[in-house]
């Protein structure tokens, strides 16, 4: 190797990790397979057919993977980011003039306007530390929603079956350019530890950091609390595998959720048409306002 990039910290129980400086210089080589059209394209295709042309609003927006070409497809979109780095990094890259980005967390940071979507993805709600600060986020989202506007959320379901009886760690990657091992720490906050070894061009990239697990179950009372109903859930963003559906009388039926869950969030003043499917959830707030709103 020609050097080495070691990215660690010793964190409590906070309400947000950041990404500085350091991390977010290879933040983008270290996720290229995340680029790939492969990967890209079918994100952007439900997220701008859930936007239905109006504004959306990412949370954790980081360097710009998903709201430039979401922007590209002629949806507005505005960003919220924590990391002074991570959002310097997206301001220098082509057409990041018509992404709009507010620096702030998540939790707690007001953006002018009403929004058709607001998304979060890639597991970044589990850099929210606490299920306190977790709920906030989802308090955020519906403050920031128009009528009928949706919340989507791309966050794992948890791994903890695959760890060895009697053990802590499990391998979640073993690649030649990428190792990466979790670490359960702390079974009654959640809160599990992320180690990653990376090989970027003949450098080794090594980061370790916290994030709070949460349940599909546990985000659907997260939703609930804040006035929203399940509408969808996917195993992908091509909205494979159904497995909740709506039922006459209002009964809901589920099977048994694996892989990706990605959800989504709608937020209206009617009651919706409720549906489940296989990995994203989508929700809506049942009637009235949210306590808070952005404007």
């Amino acid at each position: 190797m020609d050097g080495e990039l070691r990215v660690t910290a010793d964190f409590a129980l906070v309400a947000s990790i950041v990404w500085e400086h350091d991390l977010a210089e290879v933040y983008d080589a270290t996720n290229a397979k995340e680029f790939e059209p492969s990967v890209l394209d079918p994100m952007i295709d439900l997220l701008a057919e859930l936007a239905q042309g109006g504004p959306a609003l990412e949370f954790a927006v980081g360097t710009g993977r998903v709201p430039l070409p979401l922007r590209a497809r002629g949806i507005a979109v505005q960003g919220i980011e924590l990391s002074e780095s991570m959002a310097a990094k997206l301001r220098s890259k082509v057409g990041a003039d018509a992404v709009a980005v507010t620096i702030g967390d998540m939790t707690s940071t007001c953006v002018a306007g009403d929004f058709a979507l607001v998304y979060l993805v890639a597991n970044t709600i589990m850099n929210v530390t606490t299920q306190e600060e977790q709920l906030a986020v989802f308090a955020n989202a519906a403050a920031h929603l128009r009528g009928g506007g949706c919340f989507v959320v791309e966050v794992i379901v948890p791994q903890l079956r695959r760890v060895p009886p009697g053990e802590r760690a499990r391998v979640f990657t073993l690649d030649l350019d990428h190792v990466g091992i979790e670490t359960f720490d702390d079974l009654v906050h959640q809160v599990a530890w992320s180690h990653h070894w990376i090989n970027v061009a003949g450098r080794l990239i090594t980061h370790s950091a916290p994030y709070r697990y949460v349940w599909p179950s546990e985000l659907d009372l997260m939703a609930k609390l804040h006035g929203f109903r399940c509408r969808n859930r996917w195993s992908g963003w091509k909205c494979e595998h159904r497995i909740r559906k709506y039922e006459s009388g209002g009964g809901l039926r589920e099977g048994i959720l694996r892989g990706i869950d990605a959800t989504a969030v709608g937020h209206t003043s009617r009651q919706p048409q409720l549906r489940r499917v296989f990995g994203t959830l989508a929700v809506g707030l049942v009637s009235g306002d949210p306590p808070l709103r952005c404007r």
